[in-house]
């Protein structure tokens, strides 16, 4: 009989040790996908434009929008079920100084910053 109890405690143990196994690697590929970076920025100091770049791995509804300041308005963009996307932004019009970038769709929320120095 403790023969018996013995080996359905190892079982028990060893199936719990398992599913937790199976439980931290979802969690680590959960993580991993939620740290790629989406929104990219090139170049991040920009005297004539910078490059707005937007990647998802599925069609995703999302917005971009570029903060305002004091001097400026402020000025979005909605795009509808797209995976990625690229723009060529036009910073002549700005003043000098650090913009911030914010995306959000797809259940994300980031924000990337350039700054205009000429």
């Amino acid at each position: 009989m403790r023969a018996v109890l013995l080996i359905i405690c190892v079982l028990v143990t060893s199936c719990c040790v398992f599913a937790q196994q199976d439980d931290n690697k979802t969690k680590k590929k959960q993580e991993t996908k939620a740290a790629l970076q989406h929104l990219k920025l090139y170049p991040a100091q920009a005297t004539t434009y910078t490059n707005v770049y937007v990647d998802f791995d599925q069609p995703t509804d999302f917005t971009i929008t570029i903060l305002g300041s004091p001097l400026n308005d402020e000025r979005k963009w909605e795009l509808k079920a797209k995976t990625s996307y690229q723009q060529k932004l036009d910073v002549t019009q700005l003043p000098d100084g650090t913009y911030t970038i914010m995306l959000v769709g797809g259940g994300i929320q980031e924000k990337a910053q350039f700054s205009i120095k000429r």
